[in-house]
């Protein structure tokens, strides 16, 4: 494909690629062994020792910017495969449905990681995993945690406790004592879990908040709740 056409989505998603920008996302990638197709870099900047070896294709600071999706570019953007890990024997796993927002989607996608959460299932009707304001707030965690698109049909067969966090339910500060295995669900930012995602729910969790404040972020909402849910046993 034509290095004119990549910085469109659809063109990335029927091809199966992605772009990652900035040198400390691409090192990452490096790190954690995901194999860069190709590495563009702007004219004129010297290429660090890290690149080598790597198939580079130098552009013109218009084409480069053309590719990029920031105002301000950085120096280099690597092609790579649209693959994530499969999610595999899991004891704590987080249900993202409907999440619109891609930096509320990579935040949580790094919020999980750090969190050593055992994966991430987004329902199909989210965001693009892949889009590249979820790579760049995820700060690659896209590509370290075990992430699936998964129907609700997938979740209502999993055989684990499902805990789901809505506007009413049990405090989180006391939370009962929790199965081993557990799922956390998620609604959306602006209309909460759906219908059928309550049916499935085993026990209904909230954070108590200042009436003050109408509502919480949806990132934050959920490292609180992973937090708590990790913690107690």
């Amino acid at each position: 494909m034509k290095t004119s056409k990549l910085n469109k989505k659809n063109n990335q998603v029927s091809s199966g690629v992605a772009l990652v920008e900035g040198e400390r996302l691409i090192r990452q990638l490096l790190d954690n062994k995901i194999t860069i197709k190709k590495l563009y870099s702007r004219e004129n900047i010297a290429l660090p020792e890290w690149t080598n070896g790597l198939n580079i294709e130098v552009l013109g600071d218009k084409k480069f910017s053309v590719l990029s999706s920031t105002k301000t570019p950085q120096n280099f953007i690597a092609l790579i495969s649209r693959n994530t890990t499969s999610i595999k024997n899991y004891n704590t796993l987080l249900y993202l449905d409907r999440i619109s927002d891609p930096g509320n989607l990579g935040t949580i996608l790094r919020t999980a990681l750090a969190l050593d959460i055992d994966g991430v299932a987004i329902s199909p009707d989210s965001c693009d995993i892949f889009n590249p304001k979820v790579i760049r707030s995820s700060l690659g965690a896209l590509f370290t945690l075990p992430i699936e698109i998964k129907p609700y049909s997938w979740l209502a067969e999993q055989e684990a406790q499902k805990i789901l966090a809505d506007l009413h339910g049990t405090s989180i500060y006391e939370l009962p004592p929790l199965e081993d295995k557990k799922i956390l669900i998620m609604g959306s930012e602006a209309n909460g879990p759906s219908p059928e995602i309550k049916q499935l729910a085993d026990l209904v969790i909230t954070i108590p908040i200042s009436a003050k404040m109408e509502s919480l972020n949806l990132a934050i909402a959920t490292g609180i709740c992973l937090s708590h849910i990790k913690e107690k046993k």
